[in-house]
Formats: C-alpha cells, sequence, structure tokens
C-alpha cells in the first residue's frame, strides 16, 4: 500500500520528553475543533535520564517506537519540545525593523548573552508584541537559545522512529502558554460551545479552575510545577514579559516524603501520587499533607521572588492572578496554599478548552490533565497551523 497522503494532514502529535516521563498526546482536525484521539504518560526505564540529564536516546527511541505500535499514532504532523532550562530566553526591545534586518540586530545582541560560542548553539527568535520604553515605542523580541548538541539529540530520536523532519521544535515553557491560550481568554457562561450529540463537551474539566476571563491588561502567571523544575511565565496583555526556571519542584517534594517515611525514591513517588489523589477523593492523611506542604511553601518562596523580580524591572505594581499547571497541581489545596502564600488568586489551568474527547482511557486522561500541559500545547500547533 502507498504511503501517500491527499489533502491537509488531519493528524497533530505532540510529544512532551520530560525528565520523569514521556507524555504524548494526538489532536486530529474535525468540523466542531480538535479532538484528542490518543494520549498517555509512560515512566522511562531506569537510567534513561540521570539528575535531569538525557543518557540514552535510543531507549526514548524504543518507546515511541511501541507506543506508535500499540496507540497507532500518525506521524502527519509532530511537534516536541527542548526543556527550558536547557535554553537561554532573552527579552529584547528593539527598533521597529525589517526581518532580515532584524535578524541581524539580534544575531549582533545574541554574543552578550549566550556564554557558549556562537557556531555552537541555535539562535531563533520571535516578535512579541510593541511596547513603550521611556516614552519611545520599541518591538519586544524574544531571543531563544539552545546547544546544537541538544537540538541534534532530539532531532535524531524522531529521525530513528521514521519522522524524517519534525514539524517544529518547541520550547517547553512556550508549548505550557500555548496551551492555556483558549483557557485565558475563554468566557464562562451560556454562551459555552455545545459539542455533537455522542461527543464529550469542550469546556473546564472536574476539579479544575473556573475560566479566568483575563482582561486585557492584566498581569498574569502562569506556574508549572514540574518533577524537576518549576517554570515561571508571567505574561501581560497576554504576551510573555518575562519567563524564569527555578531547581525546586515536585522531585523536593518527593525527597520530603523519602526522608520522613524511610521509603526510597521510588516509593515516596508512588505514595505522593497516590494519596494526592485519595486527597482529592476525600480521603484526606493530614501527616501526609502537613509533610508536603513544607515543601510547597519552599517553592512560593522561589515564585514569590520571581515576581519581585519581574514587578521592579517592569515597573508593574501586582499579579493580578496565577494559572497553576504541571503534575504537582494535583495535591490536594496546592492552589489554596500558593494563594496564601504569594497573596494572589491562583486557579488550576485546564489546557482542554477547546478540544474535544474520544478516548479510551479518558478518566485517566482527566485524571493527569495538568502533565499534559506541554504535549497539549504542542499538538496544538499543528491544528492551528491548518486553520
Amino acid at each position: 500500500m502507498f504511503g501517500f497522503r491527499f489533502g491537509p494532514p488531519k493528524f497533530s502529535l505532540g510529544v512532551d520528553i520530560g525528565s520523569s516521563a514521556l507524555k504524548y498526546v494526538m489532536l486530529k482536525k474535525g468540523k466542531t475543533g480538535p479532538e484528542v484521539v490518543a494520549a498517555g504518560i509512560e515512566s522511562y526505564p531506569e537510567g534513561v535520564f540521570v539528575d535531569g540529564i538525557m543518557q540514552d536516546p535510543n531507549a526514548i527511541s524504543q518507546m515511541i517506537k511501541n507506543i506508535k505500535k500499540e496507540q497507532n499514532l500518525k506521524f502527519e504532523q509532530v511537534f516536541t519540545s527542548i526543556a527550558s532550562q536547557n535554553t537561554i530566553l532573552r527579552f529584547l526591545p528593539l527598533p521597529e525593523m525589517e526581518d532580515e534586518e532584524l535578524k541581524h540586530a539580534i544575531e549582533g545582541e545574541a554574543e552578550q548573552y549566550v556564554p557558549y560560542p556562537l557556531e555552537t548553539v541555535n539562535l531563533n527568535f520571535a516578535r512579541l508584541a510593541k511596547v513603550e520604553q521611556d516614552g519611545t515605542t520599541r518591538l519586544l523580541c524574544l531571543l531563544a537559545v539552545a546547544q546544537k548538541e541538544q537540538v541534534e539529540s532530539i532531532v535524531g530520536i524522531f529521525r530513528s522512529v521514521g519522522v524524517k523532519q519534525l514539524d517544529a521544535l518547541d520550547i517547553d515553557s512556550l508549548a505550557i502558554i500555548n496551551s492555556l491560550e483558549k483557557f485565558m481568554k475563554r468566557k464562562s457562561g451560556p454562551d459555552d460551545v455545545v459539542a455533537e450529540e455522542g461527543d464529550e463537551p469542550m469546556g473546564t474539566m472536574s476539579g479544575v479552575g473556573s475560566s479566568p476571563d483575563i482582561g486585557d491588561d492584566e498581569v498574569v502567571a502562569i506556574v508549572c510545577i514540574g518533577a524537576r523544575s518549576t517554570i515561571i511565565n508571567v505574561l501581560k496583555g497576554h504576551v510573555l514579559r518575562f519567563s524564569r526556571n527555578v531547581q525546586i519542584s515536585g522531585n523536593n517534594i518527593t525527597e520530603v516524603i523519602r526522608s520522613v517515611y524511610k521509603f526510597t525514591f521510588s516509593e515516596a513517588e508512588t505514595t505522593k501520587i497516590e494519596k494526592s489523589v485519595a486527597s482529592v477523593q476525600g480521603e484526606v492523611d493530614q501527616e501526609f499533607l502537613d509533610v508536603v506542604h513544607t515543601t510547597i511553601e519552599e517553592i512560593a518562596g522561589e515564585i514569590r521572588r520571581s515576581f519581585d523580580y519581574f514587578k521592579a524591572q517592569h515597573r508593574e505594581p501586582l499579579i493580578h492572578r496565577v494559572i497553576l499547571t504541571g503534575g504537582t497541581a494535583k495535591i490536594k489545596d496546592i492552589d489554596k496554599l500558593l494563594s496564601s502564600e504569594l497573596s494572589v488568586e491562583v486557579v488550576l489551568g485546564d489546557p482542554s478548552v477547546g478540544i474535544l474527547r474520544a478516548l479510551p482511557n479518558e478518566d485517566s486522561f482527566i485524571e493527569n490533565l495538568q502533565q499534559y500541559s506541554v504535549a497539549i500545547g504542542l499538538a496544538l500547533r499543528g491544528v492551528e497551523a491548518n486553520d
């Protein structure tokens, strides 16, 4: 059978090669909007990642091959990301100019921000918005830098599974923003979209915060607490203005559980997940929550310091609200605790807004929704590109 495809691609696959697990989401383009038709989280064999650094790309290639076969994944469009902790992001206010001039200007600016020889890195940039700076209108650009060695390693993984060319190699922090864009802009109420009969409706998942209906001038932080790091993005008027990665996160909570209960790391991770789910379902272990909350307070301290730096740098008096995502977001009452520590409203983000569902494992998808933020944001690139 020939492998030709007639017409535009129908499927978009987002693969998040995280440091603790591989997550994937496949979207199908439908008449009423994108529909998630496959999703999963696969733990790595021991030794694939050590201290957050990929050690065995061949093992990841084999995982993707297995998942493709078992889940009948389509490689029509494939999107993946590089960890923001392995990249450099800088915000550059520049005079308005044409793309070619801008490219040269940014390459010239890059030398002062990149601690590696420029021939060893990949540079990319994006126009963000026009901003006022000291009475002058400037063009705010985002410079993204990644080492070629890391990029080539990720590209090589997909090449080995039959993907001749990735449709995009994104940065996880930007994919997270993309996954929550509709959540941030959506207004709850009688105008909610209703899906066709037989489909699961679009909208806010059970246990996820209400859509925030963010104003055009509001300053909003998207905080993703993952396994090895916490990503803090700050947007004003839906435009990214600040991004920082801090090295205190879900694994720090696991380490505290391991120490208190004398578990192995693996046992502590399992306990964290099981007791977090049980707490949400009403089976509260107060001793466990007290242990966990100590580390969450430390995470809140790092977030607060990032907010203070942003406010001082940009002369902004306050952060209007925080949208929380990432696997650690499933811990019971973490949003309330962070809200108390940061003195700002915190809501759980829903990356599934605007997406229909046709999954055999829908309960698992909903339960782990926060962990899918990067993969959903990646897969949406293909859907949006073809609208």
